[in-house]
């Protein structure tokens, strides 16, 4: 009995040992969950602060953009009539001297204007607001266009051109034109830091890449630089006491270029001996298609899947006239891949997009359709009837847009694009002054151009129906109606349904461009417009894909 009521108490004094431990370790759990929802809760303050410090950065760049590009629009505008156009001042000839410092003006206006929108790409790339338009694209091709730009330099500071480009070299999935602009900065570093000598373009194939090589014999970068060059603001220095040109931003803007096609970009150089600048794209269009900002955290082929499923919903195949393409991308804001029928399988396998979307008249859905029903993937088929070439041809929204600063060249260009051979010109602008560069833009160029200059909407519309103009030049921002406002009551006046009007403004505002190019997907639709763009964005956002991803193990070493 002594012993059963020892182990009793044995038990007991255990029992109320082990209640103890249980209350502490309760206790602690209470607080370690207090400890975590603090941080949960601090977590999310600084996320927010993040977003809206990101938020009003992108709005400060924004805001200061669009103030230094108003003025920056008549220095460039003027400096470049005055350069090329000395004519339309009088017939006097000008001091030689005058000429100088007026080419000077020119070349500074205009290097700060590319400085300007250098940092506005940064800012988009930062903020995820720029989205890249993939085709299939020969990269010799781009690489010769980009080198044909920089030739004249090249020929004035009398340095050799060496270009070799692999034959073989299948096309790849780019963007066109931040390839070439990649292209472009390489080059006018090569050329900016050579005095003597070359400057070599290669492109070829190494392994499952594509290699660009861009080399050079000027001064090299010293190997306590090369290490930070591609960050933001780096300025080289050029060998002679002081930085070449450039605000840092060209090498930056090229590595986050090459990172958005999952590519990577690195340099070789010696002092003294010239610089070799390197950039690798991935062959495949399924790597080409995911954005790595760091490849070597990718520690696996497990997270690698998670990642392309990650950046899977971001595509959308398009399967349609390839006039419409661009609308569909506007509407959907992600990125819209235009392809064929007879691609949908190779690409619903590189890709994994979130959905197919098919417009058009002909055949297309049920060839999609049967493609679909061979794959072991289960992608969303999405038909879109949208209204044929007429209703497209005069949309309700611009023919084109104008960005200031604006040059003589640009402007020729767009009004060859909208209406080739348009004399009658309407100028709605409520500055004086722009209201005047751009007509003395016209007149130089000897055309016998008939400008009319307006500063009101309402003027406008009453100038559209007195006088009939066949191109119609539009500022967004003007005193008495809102720009889209305006282009409504364009479209909706008899004179105005089939008038070419090319937007202009010193900066479009995120959204302002949307706004102007949708109404166009909206009108295109044959019935309720808006309820139909709207029922495309709730289908995109309900349709889910499942995708056959095969898990493989990757051989170690």
């Amino acid at each position: 009995a002594r012993s059963a009521t020892l182990r009793a108490e044995h038990a007991a004094r255990d029992a109320h040992r082990r209640r103890e431990e249980l209350v502490k370790a309760n206790q602690a759990l209470r607080n370690a969950y207090y400890l975590l929802e603090r941080t949960n809760h601090a977590l999310a303050e600084a996320q927010a602060e993040l977003v809206e410090a990101r938020r009003l950065k992108t709005e400060f760049v924004n805001t200061v953009s669009h103030e230094l590009r108003a003025p920056l629009n008549f220095i460039v505008g003027f400096s470049e009539l005055m350069v090329n156009s000395p004519d339309v001042y009088g017939d006097q000839p000008w001091p030689e001297g005058l000429r100088q410092d007026l080419e000077e003006i020119h070349r500074s206006s205009s290097h700060l204007s590319r400085l300007i929108d250098d940092i506005l790409d940064l800012a988009q790339i930062e903020a995820q607001r720029m989205a890249l338009k993939r085709e299939f694209a020969s990269l010799a091709e781009i690489a010769r266009e980009a080198a044909s730009m920089v030739s004249p330099w090249l020929e004035r500071k009398g340095l050799e051109l060496v270009q070799e480009y692999d034959p073989d070299l299948p096309n790849l999935y780019v963007d066109r034109t931040r390839i070439r602009q990649v292209m472009l900065n390489l080059l006018n570093n090569a050329v900016r830091f050579t005095d003597h000598g070359r400057i070599s373009v290669r492109v070829g194939r190494v392994g499952h890449e594509a290699v660009i090589e861009v080399a050079d014999t000027g001064v090299g970068i010293n190997p306590e630089q090369l290490p930070n060059i591609f960050q933001d603001f780096v300025q080289l220095d050029s060998g002679r006491g002081r930085a070449v040109g450039g605000f840092g931003l060209g090498l930056a803007i090229c590595r986050r270029f090459v990172e958005m096609h999952g590519g990577r970009i690195w340099a070789d150089s010696q002092p003294g001996c010239g610089s070799t600048f390197h950039v690798a794209l991935p062959l495949s269009t399924q790597a080409a298609a995911v954005t790595r900002t760091d490849s070597d955290s990718l520690a696996s082929n497990y997270w690698d899947t998670l990642h392309k499923q990650a950046a899977a919903p971001e595509v959308v195949l398009y399967v349609g006239p390839e006039r419409d393409a661009e609308l569909v991308r506007k509407v959907l804001e992600c990125e819209v891949v235009h392809a064929s029928a007879a691609d949908i399988g190779s690409l619903v396998e590189a890709l994994r997009p979130r959905a197919i979307l098919v417009t058009g008249e002909g055949g297309e859905l049920g060839a999609v359709e049967a493609a679909m029903d061979s794959s072991p993937h289960d992608v969303p088929v999405l038909a879109l009837t949208l209204a044929g070439t007429e209703a497209l041809s005069n949309p309700l929204g611009a023919n084109a847009h104008l960005t200031k600063p604006i040059t003589q060249a640009r402007l020729m260009e767009k009004l060859q694009e909208v209406c080739p051979g348009a004399r009658r010109i309407l100028v709605v602008d409520d500055d004086p002054r722009m209201q005047h560069l751009l007509s003395a833009m016209l007149q130089a160029t000897g055309k016998g151009y008939q400008v009319e200059s307006v500063g009101t909407a309402s003027e406008a519309l009453d100038a559209l129906h007195r006088t009939s103009p066949e191109v119609v030049l539009l500022d967004l921002r003007l005193p008495d109606m809102d720009g889209v406002e305006v282009l409504k009551s364009i479209r909706t006046a008899p004179s105005g349904v089939a008038v070419p009007v090319i937007t202009m403004s010193a900066y479009l505002q995120v959204g302002d461009e949307l706004t102007v190019q949708r109404q166009s997907v909206r009108i295109s639709c044959r019935r309720h417009p808006a309820q139909a763009v709207a029922l495309l964005r709730t289908a995109m956002e309900q349709v889910s894909p499942r995708f056959s991803w095969e898990m493989e193990r990757t051989p170690g070493p």
